[in-house]
């Protein structure tokens, strides 16, 4: 009885997986595809262009040196310690 039940249920999934395939031929269309030449022919490509800098004027800029003293990165190692400078 169990051989006969798994005959079945394979047949029932060859057969669903060969009516899947033949739906979907019918139902897809057919597509000629071809692997295309070099799409080079190897010479370097012209450079890009530079970009464009926005046309602008500062008016004004502030800078600011600070002394920082911060944690340090791992236990048991001493501060540190700097100046930054900010603008």
């Amino acid at each position: 009885m169990v051989n006969v039940l798994k005959q079945f249920l394979i047949t029932l999934v060859f057969c669903s997986t060969c009516l899947f395939f033949r739906i979907s031929a019918e139902i897809l269309p057919e597509h000629d595809a071809a692997i295309p030449g070099a799409i080079s022919d190897g010479t370097p490509s012209p450079p890009a262009l530079p970009p464009e800098m926005p046309d602008f004027t500062v008016k004004s800029t502030v800078v600011r040196e600070m002394e920082v003293v911060e944690a340090p990165p791992m236990a048991g190692l001493p501060l540190v310690e700097g100046t930054i400078t900010a603008t």
